[in-house]
């Protein structure tokens, strides 16, 4: 009982000290988009070159979480689309698709009859880039 109280404790001080922390000394921001452009704005004139390189640093990190969870949500919904719609298309759509793709996959019954959602299904699971954009019928050639 020890180590899970010590646990709790640990993580509730974690979470209070990521609240507490401000990296350059901006106001709160309603989004990270806002907040990378302001940090992104400030006159790096003032600073000096290690809170330049905080700044650099604080924004390259920023945008690589802003593009990944974009990119993981967008994958999530296309392969819970697939999985629930597989045969009507959508999950193609989704993942950028042109919307003709609906109309491919209605008249080849289905997808074949859920032969080719099913092989999306899995090829979305192992690599979901392959299908960005893609617009090819089998999409996982």
């Amino acid at each position: 009982m020890k180590i899970n109280l010590s646990l709790v404790f640990a993580f509730v001080l974690f979470i209070a000290g990521i609240n507490n922390v401000s990296a350059v000394n901006t106001p709160q921001y309603q989004s990270v988009e806002e907040s990378i452009e302001a940090l992104e704005s400030m006159d790096k004139s003032e600073m000096t070159k290690k809170e330049v390189k905080q700044n650099e640093k604080l924004t390259k990190k920023l945008k690589k979480i802003v593009s990944k969870t974009a990119h993981d949500n967008t994958s999530i919904v296309a392969i819970l689309a697939c999985f629930f719609l597989g045969g009507l298309g959508i999950h193609r759509v989704v993942m950028g698709s042109k919307p003709i793709m609906i109309l491919w996959y209605i008249l080849t019954l289905f997808g074949i009859f859920g032969i080719v959602p099913f092989i999306d299904l899995i090829a979305m699971i192992i690599n979901p880039d392959k299908y960005k954009g893609n617009d090819k019928y089998f999409g996982f050639l």
